[in-house]
């Protein structure tokens, strides 16, 4: 099953415009392990998206220049 979650994560960002392939290999991957730990730890899909949008948020302040 946490194949699953991790496989879904890494496909959605192999097919968003602009990502580059060490991006989806290194960054969606390793991020799909780390939110599928989360998931599996919790059995909620809820602390994985809040730790994704915790990322995005800390990704905008960090790099506000930079279009993700």
């Amino acid at each position: 099953r946490q194949l699953c979650i991790r496989d879904r994560f890494g496909l959605i960002h192999v097919l968003s415009p602009g990502y580059s392939l060490y991006q989806v290999f290194f960054e969606a991957f390793t991020g799909g392990l780390i939110f599928g730990y989360f998931y599996l730890k919790t059995k909620s899909l809820a602390s994985p998206i809040i730790a994704h949008y915790t990322g995005n948020i800390l990704q905008r302040i960090i790099f506000p220049w930079i279009v993700f």
